[in-house]
């Protein structure tokens, strides 16, 4: 159907609209010289209320299509031609006001989005550590916290999420806002062990991004004095003579003491029982109390211990003995060739993180590799400063991630 809205003059349009098949049977159609307010007055509105009547006009005017339903409803009202026009301008104005607002609304969003990422970091800035406090990660975590506030002007604070070998405190920031200030401190069980040899609720290169690499530290294995343990060859001696077996600690399930306990294991043959704490600190404890008969740990944190003469140092997994133990071989000394095992600190961020923070981070992290307080604490524990960042760091996560793969598929790998 053709409306007046559209085609030819109006006053034919609502000829031609008065002798549709809308029109109510009731309604008389008065003729032009009736002296009736008809056809005879040239308004196309009125000539269209008649036409309509009471009954049709809502059949009528809904049997237009939207586009052209305002016309018709604008004509039935008493609109003239020229009132019509005047309303067709104003709401194509209209539209064009509310498209330009929206624009104008969007770029002002996308301004403020790019404000709020150049003053980063305007608050504190969480950073995650996924093991319990004392431990390790811990140490580093908040030495590393100290030296990021001195650079980012804000405070750096550490929250311990501890439990199922760091996979809980890495979930969390994986859960976290894309904002940059919840931040991870991960390592090696949670990003790549874990992924590779159990089920995640996360995939680490998927979900987190790798803003740097901070440190890597050797480990070592320490006894305790109550087990009589003295070196690594005693251990392999006690499997051979079918002795009964041995308690060794680790930091939580999947995490790199974990899977260097089952390394022992398998290479000597020793029957040994797997202990996971929360933490390097509650494992360290319970050796100390001979709780439990052995333990692998990060050096920094067995170091104190081992000056003390609280308990036994047998080997490390350096590649060569360490200066401040000169006198502890290394797993390769000891018989254990296949073993050189190192820990690795990184941070991650959410990933969703913006291009703008990441390089704030970047380059916050990399002052603090000029931080004498932070080097400082990498040195007094053993520990050697790493500069991987960006896509070296990937490359060297999946390295990692494959070794593990591997590892699985030919040992047995209890995750409990």
């Amino acid at each position: 159907m053709t409306s007046p809205c559209s085609t030819g003059t109006p006053a034919a349009g609502a000829r031609k609209l008065a002798s549709s098949k809308f029109i109510s049977p009731r309604v008389a159609r008065p003729s032009s010289n009736d002296g009736a307010p008809g056809s005879g007055d040239g308004n196309p509105g009125t000539m269209m209320r008649d036409a309509a009547g009471r009954r049709g006009l809502v059949d009528y005017l809904w049997s237009f299509r939207p586009a052209k339903r305002r016309c018709a409803v604008i004509l039935a009202l008493g609109a003239t031609p020229r009132e019509h026009e005047q309303t067709r301008r104003h709401t194509v104005f209209t539209y064009r006001i509310r498209a330009l607002c929206l624009v104008f609304a969007s770029l002002c969003c996308a301004a403020g989005a790019h404000a709020r990422d150049t003053d980063y970091p305007s608050k504190p800035v969480k950073l995650v550590v996924p093991y319990a406090p004392g431990g390790p990660t811990d140490l580093v975590g908040r030495s590393l916290a100290a030296a990021l506030a001195r650079r980012l002007g804000q405070p750096v604070v550490v929250e311990n999420k501890a439990g199922a070998g760091g996979v809980i405190g890495t979930s969390s920031v994986v859960n976290a806002a894309p904002d940059g200030y919840t931040l991870l401190l991960g390592l090696q069980g949670p990003i790549t062990i874990n992924p590779a040899l159990t089920k995640v609720p996360y995939d680490p290169f998927r979900d987190l991004v790798a803003v740097r690499m901070i440190a890597t530290a050797p480990m070592i294995l320490m006894a305790s004095k109550k087990s009589g343990i003295r070196t690594v060859g005693e251990i392999t001696a006690r499997a051979k003579a079918g002795a009964a077996g041995l308690n060794i600690g680790s930091s939580g399930t999947g995490t790199l003491p974990h899977v260097a306990a089952e390394l022992v294991k398998h290479e000597t043959g020793a029957n040994l029982v797997h202990v996971p704490y929360k933490g390097a600190g509650p494992a360290l404890i319970d050796l100390h109390a001979g709780h439990i008969d052995l333990l692998f740990t990060d050096l920094q944190v067995g170091l104190p211990y081992v000056q003390a003469g609280q308990v036994t140092a047998l080997a490390t997994t350096a590649p060569d003995r360490l200066p401040m133990l000169p006198n502890v071989p290394t797993l390769a000394e000891s018989g254990l060739g296949n073993m050189r095992l190192a820990g690795w600190y990184g941070v991650f961020a959410p990933q969703g993180a913006s291009a703008d923070v990441l390089s704030q981070l970047d380059r916050a992290i990399d002052g603090v590799f000029r931080d004498e307080a932070f080097m400082q604490t990498l040195a007094n524990q053993g520990s050697k400063p790493s500069t991987l960042s960006g896509p070296k760091f990937v490359e060297f996560l999946r390295g990692e991630y494959d070794q593990w793969s591997r590892l699985g598929r030919s040992i047995t790998i209890k995750m409990d």
